[in-house]
């Protein structure tokens, strides 16, 4: 479970990955964004509390139950998603084409909802289809156990817009929208005015 606090911890956009073995060895590479790109995502990235949260160990247990029976499309799957990520991710945020980065995070939530079926609740289902028109990419956060949508606006700054969208729309009004900033030192960590590093 360490894959969702590299970013948290480093900052910026990072790929944190490891070999197989033990012990465990993560490895972080730091894409190299320009401040302008940065700056540009920030105000594309839109941040959602659906406010619909799953135990990520039951997701977690679906998907071991299916990698030990050997079933064929969650090993496609999986190789699927290790070539994206050792691949096209990082060429396509550094390219900075948005339709593309979108098509990615698209492509990424197709695959993850392979290997943990039932990870996108009805709700969250509608909830994405309501906002289908509006981005170029949206999925949930980490195993989706903690109800977070992050979504990839066409247009920058559309906070608001996406307020009064779901002000709107039946069923929509808990959910919360919030302004992304991608932060580049990461998570700081101090005991008596002195920072600890944590990597």
């Amino acid at each position: 479970g360490w894959q969702d606090q590299v970013g948290g911890v480093t900052g910026g956009l990072v790929r944190g990955y490891s070999n197989p073995g033990l012990p465990l060895r993560i490895h972080i590479e730091a894409f190299p964004l320009t401040k302008q790109l940065l700056a540009q995502l920030s105000a594309h990235f839109v941040l959602l509390y659906t406010g619909k949260v799953r135990l990520a160990k039951n997701l977690l247990q679906t998907v071991i139950r299916n990698w030990y029976t050997r079933d064929s499309k969650v090993i496609a799957c999986f190789r699927e998603l290790l070539l994206q990520c050792e691949t096209s991710v990082r060429d396509v945020f550094l390219s900075g084409d948005f339709e593309a980065i979108g098509k990615s995070l698209g492509k990424y939530w197709s695959l993850k909802k392979v290997l943990a079926v039932g990870c996108e609740p009805e709700f969250v289902r509608r909830l994405m289809d309501l906002l289908s028109p509006h981005v170029h990419g949206q999925l949930l956060l980490g195993a989706g156990g903690g109800g977070f949508l992050c979504a990839l606006m066409k247009q920058p700054h559309m906070v608001d817009s996406v307020r009064k969208l779901l002000a709107n729309a039946e069923g929509m009004e808990r959910v919360t929208v919030h302004h992304v900033d991608i932060d580049l030192a990461g998570l700081r960590l101090c005991v008596g005015g002195n920072v600890i590093p944590l990597h």
